[in-house]
């Protein structure tokens, strides 16, 4: 148990008398702070006055049931993240859907068994520690990414005081940008994996009604959700990783750099229904910057997402391939789409600064340029584009 019974507060809503106190006093011996509501109205008073961390709540009760119950607390942005736990003799499939549908994050079926409550409570009580425990992570690495951004700042001042050249300005503010967004993005999304957690929980709830909940699998449930979350915080990690990158020139795999970017995206990508593939004949092994290679890639990937929702691609799909040219010494990574492609008139000025078909609160325009300016600048490659069959094809040789 990652939190202290003691510091938790509950708060029980039920109309029944012998429920509410059968409730109240099992919770209260397990060494939780308990608060008992018998009807709606006292519940949301209740709740306004102390947030409570997590709800126990019933359905039919006089005056306001719990569905309506559940709706508002959703809809106040002081209780929306409260966890609610439905408990109710009805049984029926559409009672519990629409339970779920309100807001409602699991459903115990009266007569309940004492320790299936405390188990579900402890499990959701472990999630809503976990989302808290991520929520402050983010904080944090978004005070050392501003931290950040004000050094950026000062260095970029320095640079265009001593004259230096302005494609290296536009870098460095692009890259403050890109990562902004991306960070943005991420905090956005947290609740969306957060809330598939909460698919876990419910195996958990199925497994128990057929008979199947034994510690084993609570344990193997909950190492699952562990492993879940560590992967969102590598994810900020990869992406501060990727930030903090110098200049230094090494020897790095394309598969590995590849997979680092893609990583980046997928939450993008599986948000929106697209496909991704990555399909590796032979592996590659070049010299340049890991992470400013992973810019490029990540830039190109982004650009074809970005084509995806506006021009609403269905079945957006993206295909990474990468071959070996031997005889050149030359490594070729292309990246397909199929969103359409590139008005011939426009092809050349695909890589231009500043140049973008997509509105501005979408494109800044400097994405696909930079990617040419890291791959042959940087890294002494090549960057091109052409039209296939269904959208655009962009081809590194490096």
């Amino acid at each position: 148990m990652i939190f202290d019974p003691k510091e938790i507060n509950i708060l029980i809503i039920d109309d029944t008398p012998a429920a509410l106190k059968a409730l109240s006093q099992m919770l209260a011996e397990a060494g939780y702070q308990v608060r008992p509501a018998n009807n709606g109205e006292m519940a949301l008073r209740a709740a306004s006055i102390t947030l409570p961390d997590i709800i126990l709540l019933d359905i039919l009760m006089p005056g306001m049931d719990g569905f309506e119950v559940c709706k508002r607390l959703k809809s106040d942005v002081r209780t929306q993240d409260i966890p609610i736990i439905f408990i109710s003799a009805l049984s029926e499939i559409k009672d519990k859907v629409a339970a779920f549908k309100a807001g409602g994050v699991d459903y115990i079926t009266k007569p309940f068994q004492i320790e299936e409550v405390l188990a579900r409570v402890e499990t959701h009580l472990t999630i809503r520690s976990y989302r808290l425990h991520l929520e402050k992570l983010v904080q944090m690495r978004t005070r050392e990414l501003n931290e950040i951004n004000r050094n950026l700042e000062k260095r970029v001042k320095e640079e265009v005081e001593e004259n230096r050249r302005k494609d290296q300005l536009v870098f460095e503010q692009s890259r403050r940008t890109t990562m902004s967004e991306l960070l943005m993005n991420i905090a956005h999304h947290w609740r969306q994996p957060l809330n598939a957690v909460g698919v876990i929980s419910q195996e958990i709830k199925d497994a128990y009604e057929y008979g199947e909940l034994t510690e084993e699998h609570l344990n193997r449930s909950v190492n699952t959700i562990m492993v879940q979350l560590t992967e969102l915080s590598d994810i900020i990690n990869t992406f501060r990783d990727i930030y903090y990158a110098d200049k230094k020139r090494e020897n790095f795999s394309i598969s590995e750099a590849l997979n680092k970017s893609v990583s980046i995206v997928m939450d993008y990508i599986n948000r929106n229904n697209f496909t991704l593939n990555v399909d590796v004949l032979e592996d590659n092994i070049i010299k340049g910057n890991l992470n400013d290679f992973c810019q490029a890639i990540i830039k190109i990937l982004i650009n074809a997402i970005e084509i995806f929702i506006e021009r609403r691609v269905k079945n957006g799909r993206i295909v990474i391939s990468v071959k070996d040219i031997s005889r050149r010494k030359r490594a070729i990574v292309t990246i397909s789409d199929n969103g359409g492609g590139i008005e011939q008139e426009l092809m050349e000025k695909v890589f231009d600064p500043y140049f973008t078909t997509k509105q501005k609160s979408v494109g800044t325009g400097l994405g696909l340029y930079l990617a040419k300016k890291i791959i042959e600048n940087e890294m002494g490659g090549r960057l091109d584009v052409k039209n296939i069959n269904e959208g655009a094809q962009f081809i590194i040789e490096i």
